[in-house]
């Protein structure tokens, strides 16, 4: 598959070359005299904004005869925001991207391709080839990735020091993780220690911990929860964490005991974004680190880890796609852009030439050190996980059957069986 992905921009690559020799293709308008409107779209908190604010201004000079408008909102509005958008024709020209929020829209041939603007621009290696893959739609190339966020663990130094082990490793394995959380829980009630903490994550993780085939194929709109061998490996495995007490049960989130920063966990789930807490609640109270996710010897692959991209794409409508694309790029591929991300601490830099900086690898936040390239390492196994429409409803069937197996509320094939009916219902009903 990523073989197909690459000879696809290959081949657009040659046709952008010859376009570009026969004077069609004028990938930078940043010299043109025209003064012209571009509008961008982004959601973000109000400290991303006044970052971005700053590196747009940057770009603002460099076009002098452009102005720039944009619209931002929080996160939970952003897709509503886009629905009304395209509704109405309106759409601006640039548009950041997650690969859940514009799922839905991505077979509507609302976003242009852009494979011949990279190609063309010789910046197509600026990044992992995977992250460019999970922003491929049928060939199409719809978005440059921006930043992401993805999952490793954290572990507690000073819980593995008393017990004498030795702190987990790159190359861990998933028999290792499996002793460690049920060797490191102790104590019952408040005093209770925990082996480890998954929270709410835990129904993302299990939905293609051992990647394909995953709970669901989405692009065929098929239910893959029975008949699954991975998924019900994944599904009571973690399922038995919980209901062993190796694990508290925030399946839900509908209660939480505070997580790892409280010292009662061993180890536990982490994102990208967890990290600056960790570094202002913690603080001296314990020492602590991350690695990757461990490695299943069964199924010879590291876990999985949901991949929340994050990119810039073009509306099709644009009557400036040069200078739309012009600006994406900016945002994708400028080292200052994706420094700013990585000090800010909204997520890891997708900028190959970033990760691979000494400044990258010893700029913690003004925090303590700790193994950042674990979240770039863990990239090379991300996967785009579905959050909206009607896999979000699957998605809650998960939770409620998974909850109902941790808790001793049904067995494990009823659990699977009552997914995969109900998810299929879900789609039928979908597709008429």
């Amino acid at each position: 598959m990523k073989t197909t992905k690459k000879l696809k921009r290959m081949v657009a690559g040659v046709l952008a070359s010859l376009m570009a020799m026969s004077g069609t293709a004028n990938i930078c308008a940043a010299d043109t005299e025209e003064n012209v409107h571009l509008s961008m779209a982004f959601w973000a908190e109000q400290s991303e904004i006044d970052r971005l604010d700053q590196l747009l201004e940057i770009w603002k000079a460099d076009h002098p005869n452009v102005t720039l408008d944009y619209t931002y909102c929080s996160g939970p509005d952003y897709p509503t925001k886009l629905q009304v958008w395209f509704s109405s024709g309106k759409a601006p020209d640039v548009i950041r991207m997650s690969r859940d929020i514009f799922s839905p829209f991505a077979s509507e041939d609302l976003f242009a391709d852009l494979t011949p603007y990279l190609e063309a621009s010789g910046s197509a290696g600026c990044w992992d080839e995977s992250l460019l893959d999970i922003f491929d739609f049928d060939g199409e190339l719809l978005s440059l990735p921006y930043m992401y966020s993805n999952y490793v663990i954290a572990y507690n130094k000073d819980i593995f020091d008393e017990a004498n082990l030795e702190y987990p490793t790159a190359d861990w394995t998933e028999t290792e993780f499996v002793e460690l959380a049920k060797t490191l829980t102790s104590g019952e009630g408040p005093e209770k220690t925990y082996g480890m903490w998954f929270g709410g994550w835990v129904c993302e993780l299990v939905r293609a911990l051992y990647g394909e085939p995953k709970m669901y194929d989405t692009e065929n709109m098929v239910m893959q929860a029975t008949n699954n061998e991975k998924f019900k490996a994944a599904f009571q495995l973690l399922g038995d964490l919980h209901k062993d007490g190796y694990c508290s049960n925030e399946v839900t989130k509908t209660t939480t005991t505070g997580g790892f920063v409280t010292g009662k966990y061993a180890m536990a789930i982490a994102m990208t974004g967890d990290i600056a807490s960790y570094q202002k609640q913690i603080g001296d109270n314990f020492k602590w680190d991350i690695v990757e996710l461990p490695i299943s010897e069964t199924y010879d692959t590291r876990w999985n880890t949901n991949m929340r991209l994050q990119g810039f794409g073009m509306s099709k409508t644009t009557e400036h796609p040069e200078l739309a694309y012009d600006l994406i790029e900016y945002m994708t591929t400028n080292y200052e852009v994706q420094k700013a991300v990585d000090e800010d601490g909204v997520g890891i830099p997708a900028l190959t030439e970033y990760l691979e900086s000494e400044e990258f690898k010893t700029n913690y936040g003004g925090g303590l050190a700790y193994n950042k390239e674990a979240f770039v390492n863990m990239a090379k196994v991300g996967t785009s996980w579905e959050y909206a429409g009607i896999w979000a409803d699957i998605n809650d069937t998960l939770t409620s059957e998974f909850n109902a197996y941790i808790t001793g509320a049904t067995d494990i094939d009823t659990a699977l069986d009552n997914l995969q009916k109900k998810g299929e219902a879900v789609i039928e009903a979908a597709k008429s």
